[in-house]
């Protein structure tokens, strides 16, 4: 192995930069660094830290990974052979490194005095951020928090006890109101079913009741990072509201406080086309009471951090999610940094011991779904608490009628079998389950019955490309389903009716965002292609469409904030990184009533036992 200490600056550039780790984005910044700073050293720190920024996800580089190893023992895709410097050495180089400031300095890069090395901007994001969190927290100590009157006969209402048995179980749902109506932030974390939405509504409702009584109206946005996932919430809440016993007068105050529609994080912020910024920030606020965020597991760092500094302090903001699910695409893990250490083992009593944000944050445990005899609620609690061979015997149990699973039928690593023929025993399965769930939504002609048919079933996968991936299945259900015997080839080219396709990039001016569902469907003039929106379907010509795919098959990422009555669930016989324990919990969970697992127990157990782990230092900048 080479050591980077005894290597010159085109040597490192020879055996990393041509490291296919590294994107060009990498590269160019680690060549601004070195005409700043050329020492091996600074040149490393800039390539890994735009990587880990750019392409792992994490907020920072933690240079303690990186102690006394080889880059590809420490970033499983890499294959340069060189020792990254010892770590002492490393960080004494760049505290001194012209390129590398402290925090609160303005440097390319900032270090903290945990070996935490930042790209400035995300440094700022992150600390711009817990700051806004904890001012919210604070600013809570200087008013009353204490239940008055008109707040407890609205939790009463809305939240009554079942008897006055002193070992009775909170009511974790009533919690969580208590603290949202009392708090300018509060989180509501809970698995599907738990009863966010249901919550969420009544909070909305007692909210504005005592916004009333106070002679205001409250003023409220309901926002999602994707536009699927504002529009399923904004449904959600109308749909729970429905369902309230609600007498005329509440009935006429809450058409004037109910928002009448949901918006993406980006559009309530005020987009701006090629731009990082946004219309609202700090000196243009939004003029809200209330801001409810669901899916907030799916907000990057920038985005949050965004929308908390373009809030005042006397607005309140509502994070709605999972804290166990999959965290965003791009950097950061912000409602898993915010709730990471409620989730442990923490003693709530000794609140003298226990941070002010623990008093913020609820998780709702109980789930209304998944009862005692749902597969998919054991095997998700299973997963989720890294339970590996509890895991594996659910599955191979056949116990519950929820949970069908499907071992190829050699094993993948047969060496007698060709990769052809390891992927066509799953492709085999892949075809009866596709004609059997799809033939049936193929004539369909009403856009009400073609979403809802949508909504029963769809096959899911971790990846994107390769075999097992997301754009192979697609390929393969497509050319099933316009067989010429099943008659359904349209004359517009490729497209025909019922075709399913997902938006892959936002169009502004069309009101279309990444992660859209869109259906073709035939009518009288030729197809179109129809879009559920908030205030009924959107159709557009086929021509006008922004980028997009098939969407027989999404990938688990894609699939967030969706539920289906059935999953079938592709795991592919991988060691790729992006397989972990997150993204099997989201995967299974997205299903309602069944899902069918199509993977080796050797890749369901290293899936488990690979939690995913981003590196940034906001849990420890709210929890100490």
């Amino acid at each position: 192995m080479a050591d980077i200490q005894k290597e010159s600056k085109d040597e490192i550039f020879d055996k990393i930069f041509s490291d296919p780790i590294f994107s060009d984005i990498d590269r160019e910044f680690a060549l601004f660094i070195s005409a700043i700073d050329n020492t091996p050293e600074a040149l490393l720190a800039a390539l890994l830290v735009s990587y880990a920024t750019t392409t792992s996800g994490d907020v920072c580089l933690y240079l303690p990974l990186f102690r006394d190893k080889a880059l590809k023992d420490v970033i499983a895709d890499a294959t340069s052979d060189i020792v990254l410097p010892q770590l002492d050495r490393w960080i004494e180089i760049l505290e001194n490194s012209r390129a590398v400031g402290k925090p609160d300095q303005f440097f390319p890069m900032i270090l903290d005095s945990k070996g935490r090395l930042y790209l400035q901007r995300y440094w700022y994001y992150e600390d711009m951020l817990a700051k806004n969190i904890k001012l919210r927290i604070e600013s809570n100590l200087n008013k009353s928090q204490k239940l008055n009157k008109d707040i407890s006969e609205i939790l009463n209402t809305f939240f009554p006890s079942k008897n006055s048995d002193l070992f009775e179980e909170p009511d974790l749902q009533r919690v969580a109101a208590e603290v949202a109506i009392l708090k300018n932030f509060a989180v509501i974390s809970g698995g599907p079913g738990t009863g966010k939405t249901t919550t969420i509504a009544k909070i909305l409702i007692a909210l504005s009741i005592l916004e009333l009584k106070r002679g205001k109206k409250l003023l409220t946005a309901v926002t999602a990072p994707t536009g699927k996932a504002a529009a399923r919430l904004m449904e959600s809440i109308n749909s729970a509201i429905a369902k309230f016993e609600i007498d005329e007068s509440t009935t006429a105050i809450l058409k004037q406080s109910i928002p009448t529609e949901a918006y993406t994080i980006h559009r309530l912020l005020g987009y701006r086309q090629g731009s990082s910024f946004f219309k609202h920030n700090r000196d243009n606020l939004l003029a809200y009471d209330l801001v409810i965020v669901d899916e907030s597991s799916m907000a990057d760092l920038p985005l949050m951090a965004k929308l908390f500094d373009a809030l005042s302090l006397k607005s309140k903001i509502i994070l709605l999610g999972d804290s166990n699910q999959l965290s965003s695409v791009e950097s950061g893990a912000v409602l898993g940094d915010i709730c990471s250490s409620s989730n442990s083992d923490i003693n709530v009593n000794r609140l003298d011991k226990t941070p002010l944000i623990a008093e913020s944050i609820v998780h709702l445990k109980k789930s209304f779904r998944f009862d005692k005899s749902s597969g998919i609620g054991a095997l998700s609690n299973f997963v989720n608490r890294g339970r590996v061979n509890d895991a594996i015997n659910l599955l191979l149990s056949g116990k519950y009628s929820d949970v069908r699973f499907i071992e190829p039928k050699c094993s993948p690593t047969n060496p007698s079998l060709s990769l052809q023929e390891r992927s066509n025993i799953n492709f085999d399965l892949i075809d009866s389950i596709a004609v059997s769930e799809y033939k049936k939504f193929l004539e369909v002609t009403d856009p009400n019955e073609a979403f809802n048919l949508l909504t029963q079933f769809r096959i899911l996968t971790p990846i994107r490309k390769g075999q097992g991936g997301v754009e192979a299945i697609n390929r393969y259900i497509d050319t099933i389903l316009s067989r010429d015997v099943y008659g359904i080839r349209g004359k517009a080219g490729n497209f025909y009716n019922s075709l399913p396709i997902i938006v892959k990039k936002n169009d502004y001016s069309m009101s279309l965002y990444n992660g859209d569902i869109g259906i073709f469907l035939q009518e009288k003039d030729g197809l179109r292609v129809f879009f559920q929106g908030q205030k009924g379907f959107r159709k557009f010509m086929p021509g006008r469409l922004p980028e997009h795919e098939i969407a027989y098959s999404l990938t688990v990422h894609k699939s967030q904030g969706s539920e289906f009555d059935r999953v079938l669930l592709v795991i592919p016989e991988s060691k790729s990184p992006v397989l972990t324990r997150e993204m099997l919990y989201t995967a299974i969970t997205r299903a309602k009533k069944e899902v069918t697992i199509l993977a080796s127990t050797g890749s369901i157990a290293r899936m488990i036992e690979n939690p995913i782990r981003r590196y940034s230092g906001l849990s420890e900048a709210l929890w100490g």
